[in-house]
């Protein structure tokens, strides 16, 4: 019987020793400052939490003069893409659309991520008269409209 009594006064006495060591354990919060935290459940390590601001998409936005063709260089090799305009104004009012731009124009070149300026010079002779063509449709204003003539009915019998 003594035997029994005994352990569980030790059973007793080593979880209260245990309780109220874990209660001070020492958290740095600086390396220069030290805090005292409590293990109840009311933790608090003074980390801030910061939010960060999420990175606006960047939106890139290209007019294409031409539809995706076959374009081909002096050297016979064949790129699929597509002709891009360098600028052109949201309204044609404003001005032209810039097609070719020192001797180069522009293309997105199909599995390209970007687009590409490459010499006109560069192309076959057929793909020259294409882009010029586009250029110089580019340059000029667009057409008025004629107002609408209203058109006379006649009368009906009488």
């Amino acid at each position: 019987m003594k035997t029994r009594s005994v352990v569980c006064v030790l059973l007793v006495f080593g979880s209260f020793a245990a309780s109220t060591a874990m209660a001070q354990i020492v958290v740095p919060g600086t390396p220069n400052k030290f805090k005292k935290r409590d293990l109840s459940g009311n933790t608090s390590t003074g980390a801030t939490i910061v939010k960060r601001e999420q990175p606006k998409p960047k939106t890139i936005t290209y007019t294409a003069v031409s539809p995706i063709r076959l374009w081909t260089n002096k050297e016979g090799k064949v790129m699929k893409g597509r002709l891009l305009a360098f600028s052109a104004p949201t309204d044609p009012k404003l001005g032209p659309t810039e097609i070719i731009r020192d001797g180069k124009i522009r293309l997105l070149v199909d599995q390209a991520k970007a687009p590409t300026d490459y010499p006109l010079e560069k192309l076959a002779q057929a793909d020259q008269i294409f882009v010029r063509s586009i250029a110089q449709a580019a340059q000029r204003p667009p057409e008025k409209t004629k107002p609408a003539v209203p058109i006379e009915k006649p009368e009906a019998p009488k």
